[in-house]
This record gives C-alpha cells, structure tokens and sequence, in this order.
C-alpha cells in the first residue's frame, strides 16, 4: 500500500470506512500506545504534588477506590467505542447523537490540557539541557546569577554544600544539620530557586504582570512542539514506532530512583506519610474530587486519546484483555512514584531537621524540585539527571501525543479531506500545533504558572472530567443499554463483558461521582497554589473554563433534539438512535468474506450481516 493509499480515508459525510482507515500495524504497538499514556504526566507529574497536597495517603483512597471501581469499565468502554465506530471521540457518539455533546466536550478539555503539556515539555528540555555540565548541576548549588541571599543549599554533586557564594565540604548529615541549624521555612533550597528564579521567572502573582516574556523558555518550548509534530505526522504509523522505546525507559528510570529514594537516611519517614492516611482529609469534597478525577488523568478517561487509539483497531481485536493488563499497570506505577517521591521528602525534612510539609510548597513543579536532589546524590549525577530528563520528556511525548492526536482525528474524521493524504494531514497537524503554540505565550509571562495551574485545575481536570465521566456512564448504561452493549462487544470480538459492568454504568459510577459533585460545589474553596490565593476574577475565569465543556453536553442535546420532529418522545427516540451505518462498516471482515458482526441499535431491527 502506497503512501496516498494508506491515507485515503472515507469521503461523504464524514464516515470512516474501516478498510481504508489506518490501523496498528500489530496490536503490540497499540498496547504499548497505551502503556505509555498510562505512564503519562498525570502520574510522574501530577499524582505526586496531588498527593503531597491532599495528605499523601488520604490521597489514596479515593484514587484506589476510583481506580477498580470506575476506571476498569469505562477504559474498556471508551476503546470498545473507538473500535466498534472507527471514528474518534466526536464522530463516534452518532452512536448516540443526543450524547454527542460528550465527544465535542472531551475535545475542549483536551484543548484544555495541551497547553499545560507543551509547557511541561518545555520545561523538560530545560533541565535536561542544564543537565549536560562537566560541573556542578545548577540547581544544586547557591553561586548562580538568579540565587539570592537566603539560599542554603543541603548537597552538592561532590558532596558538598554551599550557602551563598561560599562553598564547604560535608563531612556527614549530622554535621551539615548542625552547621546549617536552619529550617527551610525560613531558608530555601538550591534546586527551589533554580525552579522559580530560573526556570519559570514567576511573579508574585496576578498583580504583579510586568515582569519581562522568557525568552529561555520560548526557544525550549518551540522545541516541544517540533518534537510533537515530528511524533504526529504520520499519524499512527509513525508514533506506533515511538512508543516501544518510550513506554519502557520510565520503567527502568522509576527503578533506579525507587532503590535510590528508598536507601537514603530519613527515607521512611516520608514513606510513613504516604501510606498513612490522615482521616480528617477524608471528610474534604475536594480530596475525592481530585482523587478521582486523578484516576480519570492517569488513564485517559474522558479524553478524546483513548477513544482516538480504539479506533485504529482492527475490529476483531480483543480490546477487553489489553485493557484489563494496562488498568494494574498504572496502579502499580502510581504507587512506586509514589514511594519515590515520599522518600527524597523525607530524606529532605530529615537533612533540614523539619516537618515534611514544611520541605518544599505543593504544586506543579514538586517533581522538578524533588526528584533532582536525589539524582544529586547518585554517582556521576550529571549522567543520572540528564537520563531522568530524557525519560520525563519520553513520558510527555506520550501524554501530548495522546491528546494531540485525539483532537487531529476529530477534526480528520469531522473534514475527510483534511486526512485524504500524507501532505494534508501533516499541514493539518502542523496548523493544530501553532494553534496550541500561540495559546502557551502566556505562560511564559512573569504570572504564567499562575495561569497554568489555573488551566490545569479548572480547564483540564477536576469536575470537568467527573461530569463528562458521568454523563458517559449514564448514556451507555441507559441509552445504549448496558446489556446491549456487551451483546455488540460479544459479536465484534466474541467474548463477553463481565456483567457487574453493567450495574457500574448505570447505578455504581453515577451515584458515586454525581454526590462529589454536589460535596464539591457545596464546600468549594479558591484556588491556592503554595501560599498564594486566587482573587476571586480569577476563579470565575477558572469557572468559564469548566463551563466551556461542561454546557457543551446539555446544549448539544438541545439542539439536537430541537432539529427532531414529532413530540418530545419520539424526538428523544430519534435522538438516541444511531446515525452511523453500521451495515457498511461490519459487513465484511479484512479479507472480503462475510462478517459475523449483527450489531444491535438501541432497539431497532437486528441488522444481518
């Protein structure tokens, strides 16, 4: 198959045919697709100052709970929903056009959620940049141009430390705790100062917003953005080669850092934290709202990429099995970064003969200020530094992949002729990516984190994903009918869905998620990020950017209905009922033979193949 073949897709109205679409090579590349988003930024970037906020093991609970009890059935049915449509996240709720709201809502999250990536890949890039140095690593020591006064830096590559301009040699921890007899309250690490003074130079907030653009960061995050388009432009036959390598490297990186972080004095100090839950947290809405919004993150749920992956698999692929060996996977992962992260706090609290909350401030760039200084401590840190580096800008690669080409498939599937060949779809993808570069300029103002956290809090995640989840459950289980979906399952793949699944989409997930909601948006609270509170206009523009995907579901609906005729019983029949032909997409398997697949349609007549 030619290059203009393999990129021919469906002409019409928009629909995929499934024998001109691209597909996987090999289902391996599609499992370890996935593996790598599983591995994304929502668990080496956010689980850990997610966690660290809510009370390390208070934190727990609600990610584990929402992790069995949610994640599990509705990760299977975001890729069956892919896979038995062929369509990405907007194009395949035809299924259920009264729902389609819900695929036109996961795009603006994703929309959302990009931004704050690209930023993060940008910041990758930087530290892995200063990773390469025949001296000392630069935020390890206090004798740089953006360092100040109060910087007590507790280690060095070398096994030193140094405050001020002055270095001295450590002979041992007690001695450097007696020499220092300083808190970090009062005081601030090395690798703080490179992260603030360096790296984002942050303002003191919104008010203060004449502070100079970051050139620096510019250049970088031009990169990220290379790299991204370099991964996309081939679609999947390209990044499906990517991912082996990028999938795996985090895992061998968590393991060293795991042995490291567990061997260094005051370790399990900080372990104790992270698993023992403080149950005072328990009784907050928002430890549950994040907790579970947590587990949606780290799988991808509510996001147009999961969907967008399906729908490169052949039809007959056993998605359900694939799923249920990735759902452990980021459980496990979670929890080791978790060990990993904790451990180096309370190494630090034990060096700084402090409270592990008085460390380092909650907030996006814990791991950026936490994992290096136990790098630091490694042999050859500068080696050590530049592999962890490397592999979190592996891992971001993923994330934005995911999301990016999610959107890419949506706008492809939405305009045919966007994707019809290899030089429009890389001239689609490369306008999508200026897109997402113009919108990250503000991030690199003087209040850009500010305007980050904002985004990721309230644009990205949080109730935004509990309410797209919801309403998903909601319309499997009643709309489509849970039990009529796992008859389609069972006739496109030939095994069948645990039946608990079906009370899970139409009582258990609902229940659960919908009373978070209420607890949330009755107790909610400003937005804080280290010891700065949010003025409430920025709140409310945080609200607009939750509003802006969450009143897609309802609008569609009502446009949707409005466009029926009849009454508003038969408008709602007719808003439910498919509009994809699924006689054309199953009738024939790969090899032209008769298919087996008679999908049924929300009560309507049993189509033969």
């Amino acid at each position: 198959m030619n290059q203009k073949q393999d990129y021919k897709m469906a002409q019409g109205q928009g629909q995929a045919n499934p024998k001109q679409r691209l597909v996987w090579s090999r289902s391996s590349e599609f499992v370890f697709t996935l593996l790598g988003y599983n591995i994304g930024l929502g668990m080496l970037w956010r689980f850990p100052y997610l966690c660290y906020r809510n009370g390390g093991g208070a934190f727990l609970v609600p990610f584990l709970f929402s992790c069995i009890v949610i994640a599990i059935p509705l990760y299977t049915f975001e890729i069956g929903l892919g896979q038995f449509t062929k369509r990405g996240r907007l194009g395949a709720w035809d299924r259920i056009p009264v729902m389609k709201g819900l695929g036109l809502a996961s795009v603006v999250v994703a929309l959302w959620c990009m931004v704050p990536y690209m930023l993060i890949m940008g910041w990758c890039i930087m530290f892995l940049f200063n990773s390469f140095t025949t001296g000392f690593l630069p935020w390890t020591t206090c004798d740089n141009i953006w360092n100040t006064n109060s910087c007590v830096a507790m280690f060095s590559n070398r096994g030193n430390f140094t405050n001020g301009n002055i270095s001295f040699h450590s002979v041992n921890v007690t001695s450097v705790k007696n020499f220092m007899n300083v808190s970090v309250v009062n005081h601030t690490l090395p690798q703080v100062e490179f992260w603030r003074h360096k790296v984002l130079q942050v303002s003191s907030g919104f008010e203060d917003a004449g502070s100079k653009f970051n050139t620096t960061m510019f250049l970088f995050l031009l990169l990220a953005f290379v790299t991204v388009f370099m991964v996309t432009i081939n679609g999947v036959k390209s990044s499906g080669k990517v991912v082996y390598f990028t999938a795996t490297l985090p895992y061998v990186m968590l393991f060293v850092l795991l042995v490291r972080g567990l061997t260094l004095d005051g370790a399990w100090e900080g372990v104790k934290v992270f698993l023992n839950p403080k149950m005072e947290m328990l009784l907050k809405p928002s430890v549950w709202m994040e907790g579970i919004s947590q587990a949606f993150y780290v799988y991808g749920l509510g996001f147009p990429g999961i969907t967008a992956f399906g729908s490169y698999n052949k039809k007959k692929q056993d998605f359900f099995r694939q799923s249920v060996f990735i759902i452990p996977c980021g459980i496990v992962t979670s929890i080791i970064m978790g060990f990993v992260t904790f451990s180096i706090l309370g190494n630090l609290a034990y060096t700084n003969n402090v409270e592990i909350t008085s460390v380092i401030k909650s907030g996006p760039g814990l791991v950026f200020q936490v994992i290096p200084t136990a790098l630091a401590q490694l042999p050859i840190p500068q080696l050590w530094s530049a592999l962890f580096f490397l592999t979190l800008y592996f891992v971001a690669i993923d994330s934005a992949f995911g999301e990016f080409e999610g959107i890419s498939t949506v706008i492809i599937d939405s305009f045919p002729c966007l994707g019809s060949t290899f030089k429009r779809r890389a001239l689609t993808n490369c306008g999508l990516g200026l897109f997402f570069f113009s919108l990250c300029q503000i991030l690199l103002t003087g209040p850009g984190i500010y305007w980050f956290e904002l985004m990721n809090y309230y644009g990205a995640s949080g109730i935004c994903l509990i309410w797209i989840v919801t309403c998903e459950s909601l319309a499997v289980g009643w709309l489509w009918d849970a039990r009529k979906y796992r008859h389609d399952v069972t006739m496109m793949v030939g095994r069948t869905l645990p039946r608990v699944f079906d009370y899970c989409y139409k009582f258990i997930i609902p229940v659960i998620t919908v009373t978070v909601l209420i607890m949330y948006c009755v107790e909610w609270e400003p937005l804080t990020i280290g010891d700065y509170v949010y003025p409430m206009w920025a709140n409310v523009i945080g609200w607009m950017m939750s509003l802006s995907s969450i009143l897609c579901v309802p609008i569609v609906a009502i446009v949707t209905l409005y466009k029926e005729n009849g009454s508003i019983r038969q408008r709602f029949i007719a808003g439910k009922t498919s509009k994809l032909d699924f006689a054309s997409f199953y009738h024939h398997d790969e090899e032209g033979k008769k298919g087996i697949f008679p999908a049924t349609l929300n009560g309507d007549k049993l189509l033969k193949s």
